[in-house]
């Protein structure tokens, strides 16, 4: 309970790097049976997120907090700053859309390699513009408007993208055989 107090104090004096990681320590010392108290740190560890600007991240930590206690205030915030596919709201549904769609292909791509990651911008580049000429293809073929939740994962994940394998070794000349800095990518939660 101390370092939730402290993550509370230090979000209240806007430090929220340090609120974050009082409510990092929080979490690690709370027993899971205090599932109430449990949700609250959560809570405010997406608070915390958002005011530094990890908007996702704030969504994932909601999230779980709804799914641990389903009294928690989180759900308040999920309605208001996430959107159907559990990430924080864009400006546009198809933004909303394309994000969702680039997240699962980069899954897909990121499955198939021995590292999953991504190792140079390079990579990253590449991936990125095939993942958007499949994009461009299917907002011409489907009116994702009219589509459920549902069923616009389904068409998202039946998209028939063929990835080259990429190889750091093989990689265009001057590429770096090392992670490009905050390149290394986990699978998303949602999905």
């Amino acid at each position: 309970m101390v370092y939730y107090k402290q993550g509370l104090r230090r979000l209240a004096r806007h430090k929220p790097h340090l609120a974050l990681k009082a409510f990092h320590a929080a979490v690690a010392v709370c027993p899971v049976t205090e599932v109430s108290r449990l949700a609250r740190i959560l809570y405010y560890t997406g608070v915390t997120l958002k005011k530094i600007g990890a908007h996702d991240e704030a969504a994932r930590f909601w999230s779980v907090s709804r799914k641990v206690c389903k009294t928690t205030p989180a759900l308040h915030c999920m309605r208001w700053f996430c959107n159907e596919y559990g990430m924080a709201r864009q400006d546009f549904i198809d933004t909303d859309d394309w994000r969702a769609f680039y997240l699962i292909q980069l899954r897909r791509y990121l499955h198939m390699k021995e590292s999953h990651c991504l190792q140079t911008q390079a990579e990253a580049d590449m991936i990125r513009d095939l993942v958007y000429e499949a994009w461009a293809v299917l907002k011409t073929s489907v009116c994702l408007e009219e589509m459920s939740l549902e069923e616009k994962l389904l068409v998202f994940h039946e998209a028939g993208i063929i990835f080259p394998l990429f190889h750091p070794a093989e990689g265009p000349p001057g590429g770096s055989r090392h992670p490009a800095p905050g390149m290394k990518l986990r699978h998303a939660d949602k999905f």
